[in-house]
């Protein structure tokens, strides 16, 4: 293939050429003014084949891939008790089952009667699960979810609650009394003895109604 400034390259070096023979036999000046009108076009004629070759290579792209990435599941809590080694609320995924929230719980005591659990449930936010002892009169459906209104239940019914005692229940109590109705669970950090860290472990076992 016959590119154009090939072509223009040869009529440039004949055109040298005839120059050179042109001044023969003249002067010193006019000699050096031929060689300096040679290594002009010398020059040009290098720096036009290095643009050529600049344009003939072909431009790299860059192309950024990104990969997808996994969305983790939310996390829900759960609280456990009756014949567990370790009751209490638990983080779990909500893919997991009642058999994991036990394991995580220490799993069950001598007298727990495995027949009254189904462990394969699969567990749900704010679920409550209590598992019976052997003899125990337990309802058809245990273990099942609930929770307790913290603006209509008693001192003892409160200190059924993982981590609250008389003292709290007693004080629970009192400011309903004093204040009126809870509107919201997170007014229980107004209660004095209950903190951030006791209110996200009731979370899943409270409701205002």
């Amino acid at each position: 293939m016959m590119y154009p400034f090939a072509h223009s390259g040869r009529q440039l070096f004949a055109l040298i050429w005839r120059v050179l023979n042109v001044n023969r036999g003249h002067s010193g000046g006019d000699i050096r003014a031929s060689v300096q009108l040679v290594v002009f076009l010398l020059l040009a004629v290098a720096l036009g084949g290095g643009i050529l070759s600049l344009l003939r290579q072909p431009t790299l792209i860059d192309i950024e891939i990104q990969l997808p990435t996994a969305t983790p599941l939310p996390e829900i809590k759960v609280f456990v008790n009756g014949a567990v080694l370790r009751p209490g609320v638990y983080r779990v995924d909500p893919e997991e089952r009642l058999e994991d929230v036990l394991a995580m719980a220490g799993g069950l005591t001598q007298d727990a009667d495995p027949s009254m659990v189904n462990t394969a449930l699969r567990v749900s936010d704010e679920a409550h699960f209590y598992i019976p002892s052997l003899g125990e009169a337990t309802p058809e459906s245990t273990p099942t979810p609930s929770v307790i209104n913290i603006n209509t239940a008693t001192v003892e019914e409160l200190q059924t609650l993982q981590g609250i005692g008389e003292q709290k229940a007693g004080d629970i109590v009192h400011y309903r009394e004093e204040n009126g109705l809870f509107s919201r669970v997170e007014d229980l950090l107004k209660v004095s003895g209950i903190g951030s860290k006791t209110l996200e472990d009731l979370r899943p076992l409270i409701t205002v109604g």
